[in-house]
C-alpha cells in the first residue's frame, strides 16, 4: 500500500476543470513542505495507523502529523455551519461485526494524493474498512466524488496488515529548506 497513490494516474477520470487544475501543479508548492498537515484522502496511505473505539465515535490515530481523525457514530451527517478542514467531517456506522464504513465531507484540502491530482471542496469520500475473518489484515477501499474535478468517481483499494505490540507515534515535522542553503 504505501504506493497506492504514487503510482496511479488519476487523468483520465478528470474533468477538464480538474486536467487544467493539475497541469497547473507544481510539486514544490505542496502544502506539506510547509508543514501543514496531511488531509483526506493523502493522509490515509501509506501510514500506519491505529483506530480506537470510543461508542458514540471512532478515533483513528496516524503516523502523519496533524491531529486525530475522528469518524461519529452518532449522527448521519455534519449539521449546518460545520466548518471545512483537512481532515473533513466523518461519519460512520457498522455494516455488521467486521465492516466500518464512513462518509466523509467538509473537506478543504487541495490535493487528492501527492502527484497533484485536485480535489475541490465539494470533495467527497465513501471507506470501507473491512477486518478479515482472521482479524490480521485489515481490507480499505475508498471512492472519491467531486463534481468539479472528477469525471467520474475515483476508486483506490489497499490492505494493511496488523503489527501486533506495534506503537503508533506521530511523526514530526521540518520545514523544508526551498533555497538549498
Amino acid at each position: 500500500p504505501s504506493e497506492w497513490m504514487a503510482t496511479h494516474n488519476y487523468d483520465h477520470l478528470l474533468t477538464a476543470a480538474g486536467r487544467e487544475a493539475k497541469a497547473g501543479f507544481d510539486p514544490v508548492s505542496h502544502p506539506i513542505l510547509d508543514c501543514v498537515p496531511r488531509g483526506m484522502p493523502e493522509r490515509m496511505l501509506p501510514s500506519s495507523m491505529e483506530f480506537v473505539d470510543e461508542g458514540k465515535r471512532v478515533i483513528m490515530r496516524h503516523f502523519w502529523w496533524g491531529g486525530d481523525r475522528i469518524i461519529h457514530l452518532d449522527s448521519d451527517e455534519a449539521s449546518a455551519g460545520t466548518p471545512h478542514s483537512h481532515l473533513g467531517y466523518s461519519v460512520g456506522y457498522w455494516e455488521n461485526e467486521d465492516t466500518l464504513v464512513v462518509r466523509t465531507t467538509h473537506v478543504n484540502y487541495p490535493y487528492f494524493e501527492r502527484n497533484g491530482t485536485p480535489q475541490t471542496d465539494q470533495v467527497e469520500f465513501l471507506e470501507r474498512f473491512t477486518l478479515s475473518a482472521n482479524k490480521a489484515r485489515l481490507g480499505y477501499k475508498l471512492t472519491a466524488t467531486d463534481p468539479v474535478m472528477y469525471a467520474e468517481p475515483i476508486v483506490v483499494y489497499a490492505e494493511f496488515t496488523w503489527v501486533p505490540g506495534a506503537v503508533i507515534e506521530t511523526s514530526n515535522c521540518e520545514l523544508w529548506n526551498r533555497s538549498g542553503d
